[in-house]
C-alpha cells in the first residue's frame, strides 16, 4: 500500500450476486454494493465507501457554514431530562429513548443542551453566535422504514444561533439560508425551499429543503408555473378556487366545532369560547392552517360535537373558508342562525350563544389544479419529497424558560436571547442522493460526494498502478477493483457502485495500449467507451469528470 494504490478489497464491499432493477430501492442498493450493513431495525453500520460519501457532504456543510462565521462544537448526547421538563417538550414529545429510570435521554436535538451551555452569557458584546455539531441523533421511531431515510440513529448537523435582538437574529436566518443555498448548489442535485410548519420544534418562522421524489415521505405543493417559485408543505400551503366563479354560500357550507384543548368542557356546565370552522362541504380542515389562524394564535385545538356546545354557554367565533361567501353586512344575521341551529336544532332560544364576528382565511387542505396563492394565476401541483434539511427561527421559545439572557445595548437590561435552529440530516442525504440519481442499473453519485472518481478494472496491480499514478497527477482519486478477475462481474459493479469513471486496461490496452474510459451517466451499450492512451489518460479524464452529471 506504500505505493498509494486503494484497492476495493480493502474496504470490505464483498461482491454479492445482486442484480439491481428500476424497482430496487436505494437501501437494497446501499447494502449489496458495500456501503451500509443493517444492524437492527432503523439502525446501520457505516461500511467505508459510504463513510467516505458522508465524509464528502460534511466537508460541503463544514466549508459552507465557515463562509458565514459559525464554529462546530460537540454537544453531549446523553441529556438530562431535567431541562428537556424546563422546556415544556419532554412533556408533549413521545419518540425518545430514556435512560436510568427516566432521569436521561439520547438526544433526537440539543435545544436545550445548547441553551443552558450558552446561559452564562451577560452582555450583548458576546453575540452574535452561531454553533454547530454534525453528530450522531437518536429518535425511537415507532416504524423505521427507506433505510437511512427514517431510522432510529442518524447523523445530523444541528445547528444553533444566538442574537441580540429580532432583527439581528433574522439576518443570521437568512444568512444560514443563504449557505444551505450553496450547501445544496455544491452537492449538484435540484431542490425546492418550501414554507414549513415549525411543528414540536416551535418557533413562528420555518422553511423545508427537499428534494422530489417517489421514495418521500413528504407532500410538496408547487406552482406549475416556471415564472412563479411558490413552494410549501402541505401543512402550510394555502390555495384559491380553481374556479372563482362558482361560489360556495353559507348555506351550502360545512361546519366544524373546536375548543382549546386545555379547556374542554367537564361533565360540568362552563363558559368557554368554541371556534366554529366553516367550509366548502367535501373538503378537509387542515389544522395546521387553523392552529396558525390569527384568531387561534398557536393554540393546540381538539374537535367538539355540537351536543357538547350545547351543554355549556359559549361565545362562538367563526372561521370561514375564504372558498365561502361571505359578507358581514349581507350575512352575519344567517351564520349566526346556520351555527346555533346545529348547536340546538330543536330550541329556538339561542340567546345563550354569542356569536362574535367573523374571520375569513384558508382553512383547508390544498388539491392538485387549484390557484397558486401567489401568483394567482397557475394551477398548483401535489409532489412526493424527501426532506433533507430545515431551518426554524424560534425567537425566545428555549431562552425564556432556560434563562439564557443578556443586558441588551439598547435597554442595559437583561433580555432573552432570540435563536434559531438548523438542521441537515448528514445521513439521510446519503440515501436520499442516491434515490435522486440512481437508475436500472444501480447506483450513480455526482461527482461532488462520490466515494472515489473513478474506478480502475484491471486484472494485472502493476497495470492498475500505472493507471492510477496517471490518475493521481490530475487530482482524480481512483481505486482498483482487485475483487475478481472475472472482467463481466467487474465491468457490472463498476456502474452498480456508482463511481463516475471506470478505467478499464481489457484487451485494448493488451492489444494496442489503448485505454477504455467507460462514463456512468451513459447507457454502456448505447454508447462506446472512450479511447485513450496511458499518456493523455490523466488530462481526459479529468475533463470528463469537469463536466460531469450523474442525470
Amino acid at each position: 500500500m506504500a505505493s498509494g494504490l486503494k484497492r476495493l478489497s480493502r474496504f470490505f464491499a464483498p461482491l454479492r450476486k445482486f442484480k439491481p432493477n428500476a424497482e430496487t430501492s436505494s437501501s437494497e442498493l446501499l447494502t449489496n454494493y458495500g456501503y451500509l450493513r443493517q444492524s437492527s431495525s432503523g439502525v446501520y453500520n457505516m461500511l467505508p465507501l459510504g463513510n467516505l460519501v458522508q465524509s464528502r457532504i460534511e466537508s460541503i456543510i463544514r466549508n459552507r457554514l465557515d463562509e458565514v462565521d459559525c464554529a462546530e462544537t460537540s454537544l453531549c448526547t446523553l441529556a438530562s431530562t431535567k431541562i428537556w421538563k424546563a422546556s415544556g417538550r419532554l412533556q408533549t414529545g413521545t419518540e425518545f429513548f430514556m435512560l436510568e429510570d427516566g432521569k436521561y435521554l439520547l438526544a433526537p436535538t440539543n435545544e436545550e443542551e445548547v441553551t443552558s451551555m450558552v446561559a452564562e452569557l451577560s452582555s450583548y458584546k458576546q453575540v452574535p453566535l452561531r454553533l454547530y455539531q454534525i453528530s450522531r441523533k437518536y429518535r425511537n421511531e415507532k416504524r423505521p422504514r427507506g433505510g437511512l431515510l427514517r431510522g432510529r440513529e442518524f447523523t445530523m448537523k444541528d445547528l444553533y444561533s444566538f442574537d441580540e435582538t429580532m432583527n439581528d437574529a433574522m439576518t443570521t436566518y437568512r444568512d444560514i439560508q443563504g449557505a444551505y443555498n450553496r450547501i445544496f448548489e455544491d452537492i449538484g442535485i435540484d431542490f425546492e425551499v418550501a414554507e414549513a410548519d415549525s411543528g414540536s420544534i416551535g418557533g413562528s418562522l420555518s422553511h423545508e429543503y427537499h428534494y422530489e421524489s417517489d421514495a418521500g415521505e413528504d407532500l410538496v405543493v408547487k406552482c406549475t408555473s416556471s415564472s412563479c417559485d411558490y413552494t410549501a408543505n402541505t401543512e402550510r400551503a394555502v390555495s384559491t378556487a380553481a374556479d372563482t366563479s362558482v361560489k360556495i354560500g353559507l348555506a351550502d357550507a360545512a361546519v366544524k366545532f373546536y375548543a382549546l384543548d386545555e379547556t374542554l368542557p367537564s361533565k360540568s356546565e362552563k363558559s368557554l369560547t368554541v371556534y366554529a370552522a366553516i367550509f366548502p362541504a367535501g373538503r378537509s380542515i387542515n389544522p395546521h392552517l387553523l392552529k396558525g389562524h390569527s384568531a387561534v394564535q398557536g393554540s393546540e385545538l381538539a374537535e367538539i360535537s355540537a351536543d357538547s356546545v350545547s351543554k355549556m354557554s359559549a361565545t362562538i367565533l367563526p372561521l370561514i373558508d375564504t372558498r365561502v361567501e361571505y359578507e358581514l353586512s349581507k350575512n352575519r344575521e344567517q351564520l349566526t342562525t346556520i351555527i346555533t341551529s346545529l348547536i340546538e336544532p330543536d330550541n329556538s332560544n339561542h340567546s345563550k350563544y354569542s356569536v362574535v364576528e367573523a374571520v375569513q382565511a384558508p382553512i383547508v387542505e390544498v388539491q392538485t389544479g387549484e390557484t397558486c396563492p401567489s401568483c394567482h394565476s397557475a394551477p398548483l401541483k401535489i409532489v412526493p419529497a424527501i426532506e433533507v434539511g430545515h431551518t426554524f427561527y424560534l425567537g425566545t421559545k428555549y431562552s425564556e424558560p432556560l434563562n439564557a439572557r443578556i443586558t441588551t445595548q439598547s435597554t442595559g437590561k437583561m433580555e432573552p436571547l432570540y435563536m434559531g435552529c438548523y438542521g441537515i440530516g448528514v445521513s439521510r442525504l446519503i440515501s436520499a442522493i442516491a434515490e435522486k440519481t440512481r437508475d436500472s442499473d444501480g447506483l450513480a453519485w455526482p461527482k461532488s460526494v462520490t466515494p472515489f472518481d473513478a474506478v480502475i478494472v484491471a486484472n494485472s496491480e502493476a497495470d492498475a498502478l500505472k493507471i492510477h499514478q496517471h490518475l493521481s497527477t490530475h487530482n482524480i482519486r481512483a481505486v482498483w477493483d482487485d475483487r475478481s478477475t472475472q472482467f463481466g462481474v467487474l465491468l457490472a459493479n463498476a456502474r452498480a457502485t456508482g463511481f463516475p469513471l471506470a478505467i478499464i486496461a481489457g484487451r485494448s490496452y493488451t492489444q494496442t495500449g489503448q485505454l477504455e474510459i467507460q462514463l456512468r451517466n451513459k447507457p454502456a451499450k448505447s454508447h462506446p467507451p472512450t479511447l485513450v492512451s496511458l499518456d493523455d489518460l490523466g488530462p481526459t479524464a479529468h475533463h470528463m469528470l469537469q463536466t460531469y452529471s450523474p442525470a
